[in-house]
């Protein structure tokens, strides 16, 4: 719920804080967001049009000024344990499993599938501008 409330705002951490935890409400109002609220929408795999995407949109934003964010790895050593995990979360019908147990989870995938889309729309737009 952390993630859907950054996506969605004050409005639903408030609301959130006061007991109410309308998980449709919340996941409308984090896909309104990212569709009509943010300057860009980046995706972890793909940082380095984030930060191309940032210095076009916001023209005052030097991201090469802070070299430190380009190109750090995860701290997470390759351990047996992780390479297994990763390799349980790329079959589908585990992933389902997760979704089916947690809608807060399922809600988030949705959001994700969502971000992607409005990244792609926001990289074509910038192309068609340049």
């Amino acid at each position: 719920m952390t993630y859907i409330h950054f996506l969605c705002g004050e409005d639903c951490l408030i609301s959130s804080e006061l007991g109410y935890t309308d998980l449709v409400r919340f996941e409308k109002q984090a896909a309104s967001n990212l569709r009509n609220a943010f300057a860009v929408v980046g995706l972890l795999s793909d940082q380095e049009g984030f930060f191309d995407m940032v210095s076009k949109r916001v023209k005052y934003v030097d991201m090469s000024r802070n070299p430190k964010v380009h190109g750090g790895r995860h701290s997470t050593k390759d351990t047996d344990d992780k390479i297994r995990c990763a390799e349980k979360f790329k079959e589908e019908e585990f992933q389902q499993k997760l979704m089916n147990a947690s809608p807060e989870l399922a809600a988030l995938v949705r959001l994700y599938n969502i971000g992607v889309e409005v990244n792609k729309f926001q990289k074509e737009e910038l192309e068609t501008c340049s």
